[in-house]
């Protein structure tokens, strides 16, 4: 810390320095933002100290017997089996999610999809051709439900066009 250049020999900035430097060594400085009593705590969610880690931060803050040693191989394991089971349920909403889309708006064409059968349909379809096709997929939904899977995987079949 460098002083201003005046208070460096004024005697009593010296001792107001000193004395922050005495109660520094003193008192460790703590990084934690919940400065609660284990167990009686009201700090928001994302201030909160985890439960198994509050027996050490309290330790921390009067004893300090303990000490952090290696990677703890099991809780490490946890989280990371917890994670990526967060990031593949994100994914299966997300999948579930294109495909109501999908099912709710039958004109729409994938243009992220690198078939070239899907490109090669256009874009141009007139209005009451898509609004024909929807409403004989609605009369069609009975006879979806009805019918029975031929496969062990349980997929939809495309309704048929009365058109053709």
């Amino acid at each position: 810390m460098k002083p201003f250049k005046g208070r460096k020999a004024d005697n009593k900035y010296l001792l107001k320095l000193q004395e922050y430097a005495d109660k520094s060594r003193q008192k460790p400085f703590d990084i934690a933002i919940c400065k609660c009593v284990p167990g009686n705590c009201g700090c928001a969610k994302q201030n909160k100290v985890l439960p198994q880690e509050q027996h050490f931060l309290q330790d921390q803050r009067t004893l300090r017997i303990m000490f952090i040693g290696s990677v703890d191989r099991v809780s490490s394991a946890k989280l990371k089996k917890h994670y990526d089971r967060k990031l593949k349920e994100d994914s299966r909403a997300k999948k579930a999610l294109k495909l109501d889309l999908i099912d709710q708006c039958p004109g729409v064409v994938d243009l992220n999809n690198d078939d070239s059968s899907d490109a090669e349909i256009g874009l141009d379809e007139d209005l009451s051709q898509t609004e024909a096709e929807s409403n004989t997929m609605s009369t069609d939904t009975e006879t979806l439900t009805s019918s029975k899977p031929s496969s062990s995987q349980m997929r939809r079949e495309l309704p048929v066009s009365k058109n053709m």
